[in-house]
């Protein structure tokens, strides 16, 4: 778990740190990618777009760990608002993105830019280091897994493993800002 943490803290100042230097955050990664492209933000430099806005971690992008401490791809999930190529976000902008205490429980987080999960011990719902995508969550994982943009963050248990962390929009803006990115 303290490794799987480390990942997901030394995820977040990258994705900071590229937010900064690109005036955007990265698109995710294909997850089931491997060889070729493995790791690489999937963007679509026609239309400046994520050609997905949920996949894996852009590790290679990102220059950061590949697995977490369970040997499986982080999940990432970006707002398009922050993720466009040439669209630079705003003071008032905010993300699509929502962190609950369980499935339809109470709101932790919420207009978030960008999520990330570790899909726990089980992984359930995640991918392996190889990019083979592992069985199905059930319950408050399935929400940290079905592509939409509500996400668990609780205390483990026998029936949930996942590991949630998030940024919120105040501080990816107010980095940019300080950067001088943003004015």
């Amino acid at each position: 778990m303290a490794q799987t943490k480390t990942v997901l803290e030394n995820s977040k100042e990258a994705l900071l740190g590229f937010a900064v230097q690109n005036k955007r955050l990265p698109c995710p990664a294909n997850p089931s990618t491997s060889g070729t492209g493995e790791g690489l933000e999937d963007l679509n430099t026609g239309t400046g777009s994520c050609n997905r806005l949920v996949g894996a971690l852009p590790w290679v992008t990102l220059g950061v760990s590949k697995v977490d401490g369970w040997d499986r791809r982080v999940t990432y999930r970006v707002s398009n608002s922050f993720s466009r190529s040439g669209s630079l976000p705003n003071l008032s902008s905010s993300g699509d993105i929502t962190v609950r205490a369980s499935s339809g429980g109470t709101i932790v987080a919420n207009n978030l830019p960008v999520v990330l999960v570790s899909h726990g011990k089980d992984g359930l719902g995640g991918y392996a280091n190889d990019g083979s995508g592992l069985a199905a969550a059930t319950g408050d994982q399935l929400e940290n897994s079905n592509g939409d943009t509500t996400f668990i963050s609780r205390n483990a248990d026998e029936s949930y493993d996942d590991v949630t962390a998030w940024l919120p929009t105040t501080l990816v803006l107010g980095r940019m800002v300080s950067a001088g990115v943003l004015p």
